[in-house]
């Protein structure tokens, strides 16, 4: 099961062929043809629509560059993890253990070093 966008999918991948994969999406089929390329992206055509589809795993999740467009797709999405797309050290807490702050408010000061 992946989350994206608050909605959950399940799927499930089959491989056909050696360059042909079955997906199956909330109980929808799609058939995708799949060549690698020499720079380790993929290039994938589904039905008369192909695309250069490029994956790269970081800290918060997958990031995913599907011909210009950027998706990321998190590892975990859970409200009680705190997570951040810089490396730091942590300053200071900005509020007490167990008070419940509104989404988007500052929680945590970190201390980060610029390259």
């Amino acid at each position: 099961d992946i989350t994206f966008g608050d909605k959950k999918f399940s799927f499930q991948v089959t491989r056909k062929r050696s360059d042909v994969y079955c997906f199956t999406i909330n109980g929808g089929t799609i058939s995708a043809k799949v060549r690698e390329q020499p720079d380790g992206s993929l290039y994938v055509t589904v039905g008369r629509l192909s695309q250069h589809l490029k994956g790269k795993e970081e800290a918060l999740g997958l990031r995913l560059i599907i011909g210009a467009q950027t998706i990321m797709v998190p590892n975990v999405y859970d409200p009680s993890e705190l997570r951040s797309d810089v490396n730091g050290k942590v300053v200071r807490y900005l509020h007490e253990e167990g008070t419940e702050i509104a989404k988007g408010d500052t929680f945590v000061e970190l201390e980060a070093m610029k390259m």
